[in-house]
């Protein structure tokens, strides 16, 4: 009888993405002669005497710089597969201290791991950000992820942005859902359809306030700023509302803050560094 095949489970293991500080050769007198770790002012040469020839110093020094990374945590872009098609991998949040986790698929990984990304702030969401490391060009991963260029405009004029479309995943606006079947090439009307409760909104609705007669409703129609007032709220929401379906507005989902989000979704990092370790060991 032959051997059983192997059966692939998920999620796997968290797999190291990209290791910090670096190893580049030694040139003296116009030779090769050596590797050198190198991070901040911390450094170690591995001669290709000492080792046993290039292959041999080659691999003492990425062994020591996994060691380095392991014992300085200084491993980033780690990730691991859901499935065969979807990935999780980790972005920094430096205010809050806390590494958080995004979906992507599998199809860019590479792309995940060719850069440092991390997560910011801008506006009222989170995002994922990277640097163009020849660039030095600012990045969001969802654009990159859609294929979006700096600039791009669609056949109106408009500039194209990538809009998230659920709001299910981590943020309530989902910009940590970065799957392609999560995002859609938008401008700014599609994305002024899909927003979270705005945070100073007192309704419970978006485009709904109090006013003196009882509640006023204000939409868009026809690129005009539109507004009706109602005496009760309950007449005030059911109009709101099918206004909104009958353009395809999902606005007012509830809004996450940062605190909620660290505290229900994400594990401190003092405490995910042990798990960070566990797969930087070397076999």
């Amino acid at each position: 009888m032959g051997a059983a095949a192997s059966v692939q489970v998920y999620p796997t293991p968290w797999i190291l993405g990209k290791l910090g500080a670096s190893v580049y050769q030694k040139i003296r007198n116009g030779k090769h002669t050596g590797y050198v770790f190198a991070y901040k002012s911390d450094s170690k040469y591995f001669s290709f005497w000492a080792f046993g020839g290039e292959a041999g110093a080659h691999k003492a020094a990425k062994e020591y710089q996994i060691r380095y990374n392991k014992e300085h945590n200084l491993g980033r872009n780690n990730y691991r597969f859901i499935d065969e098609k979807t990935c999780e991998g980790e972005v920094f949040h430096g205010p809050s201290k806390t590494m958080f986790t995004m979906l992507f698929d599998a199809c860019n990984l590479e792309l995940f791991l060719t850069h440092a990304w991390w997560v910011q702030k801008t506006g009222n969401n989170y995002y994922v950000y990277g640097i163009e490391k020849d660039t030095k060009r600012d990045m969001l991963f969802h654009r990159e992820a859609m294929g979006v260029s700096p600039g791009e405009v669609d056949e109106a004029g408009d500039l194209v942005d990538v809009d998230h479309i659920n709001g299910e995943f981590m943020f309530n606006t989902s910009t940590l859902d970065n799957r392609t079947s999560n995002l859609r090439r938008a401008n700014s009307f599609i994305q002024s359809n899909n927003l979270c409760l705005s945070i100073n909104n007192t309704s419970g609705y978006n485009g709904i306030s109090p006013c003196t007669y009882g509640w006023r409703v204000c939409w868009r129609e026809n690129n005009k700023q539109l507004s009706e007032r109602f005496r009760s709220k309950e007449e005030a929401v059911k109009f709101r509302k099918r206004k909104d379906e009958a353009k395809g507005c999902t606005n007012g989902r509830p809004r996450a803050s940062i605190k909620q989000i660290i505290r229900d979704n994400a594990e401190p990092l003092n405490k995910k560094q042990k798990t960070i370790q566990e797969f930087m060991n070397i076999d």
